[in-house]
């Protein structure tokens, strides 16, 4: 074996050793997610791990994935929620259509059906209800439910929204004119008729603000003029969200700090603060104010 890669599997070794090892009161599951290849372990591992409270190792040969976690801060079920939003399915959760549909071809497993302990991911599941989760999200025709499903209705825009918000948190100004391009080609693609239970004063409101909100997001010339609108745009997205009365894992948050001191909001898929207004600068600051 050459020296390089014997110091490469080495490095590999000490980086998953020190992973492990930053997760305290940890508990291990072996659980199966379906995938096929080494792009699929990548994106899993990715998905599933956070660091000092999640780690995950998915073997592609057999499907099954090691998953170590702080029982203190998180739960099976939240790691492997995250997972199936990424495209995967697994023995808890099922990916939505539209995060499998993205995934690259290799990736493209075969999918197996529906069960009744199988929820879809978008479904509420927290973990002082999760017995309950798994059988309401199987059957879940009501209203509520489609209308953040990501196969009708609002949950078309959530995640294009998350994107925008994520190319924030990075500090990425080209991937958040395509995400927001993304969000305004959803918004303009939605029918309003398959939100029965929105208001429909507050939705004609709220749509026509966010896509001229959109338009001035896409033409910002600068990282600061996208976050300006940016609060713009999370303001409208919050009130569509929650006239609509829906439920699921999202989460809106405040900083307190951004445009002088006077705060601004955002909506994100984790209870854990990622601010979009400052990013790197000042990624912890913020706190929850609402669940939806």
């Amino acid at each position: 074996m050459k020296l390089s890669a014997y110091i490469g599997i080495v490095a590999i070794m000490l980086l998953s050793h020190t992973t492990f090892a930053q997760i305290r009161n940890s508990k291990l599951v072996t659980v199966d997610i379906n995938g096929n290849c080494g792009m699929c372990k990548s994106n899993i591992e990715k998905a599933g791990n956070k660091e000092n409270e999640a780690a995950v190792i998915w073997n592609s040969k057999n499907g099954k994935a090691s998953i170590t976690f702080d029982g203190t801060k998180t739960n099976e079920d939240a790691i492997l929620k995250r997972i199936a939003l990424s495209g995967y399915d697994n023995e808890r959760y099922l990916a939505p259509d539209e995060a499998y549909s993205a995934l690259h071809d290799c990736c493209q497993y075969e999918r197996s059906k529906k069960t009744e302990d199988t929820a879809t991911a978008d479904a509420e599941h927290t973990p002082e209800h999760k017995h309950e989760g798994r059988k309401i999200a199987s059957n879940a025709t009501d209203e509520n439910h489609a209308a953040h499903s990501p196969a009708s209705g609002l949950g078309k825009l959530i995640t294009p929204y998350l994107e925008v918000k994520n190319a924030l948190v990075e500090a990425n100004k080209e991937e958040a004119v395509m995400a927001a391009k993304e969000l305004s080609e959803a918004l303009q693609a939605l029918n309003s008729k398959k939100l029965p239970s929105i208001e429909t004063a507050i939705w004609n409101t709220e749509s026509k603000h966010l896509n001229q909100t959109l338009q001035a997001f896409q033409a910002a010339k600068s990282m600061d003029q996208q976050r300006q609108e940016f609060a713009k745009i999370s303001s409208s997205f919050y009130k569509l969200l929650k006239a609509d009365k829906a439920s699921g894992a999202l989460y809106y948050q405040f900083c307190p700090m951004y445009n002088d001191g006077k705060g601004a909001y955002w909506i994100s898929e984790k209870s854990a603060i990622e601010n979009p207004y400052y990013g790197s600068e000042m990624l912890s600051c913020g706190k929850t104010v609402d669940t939806l």
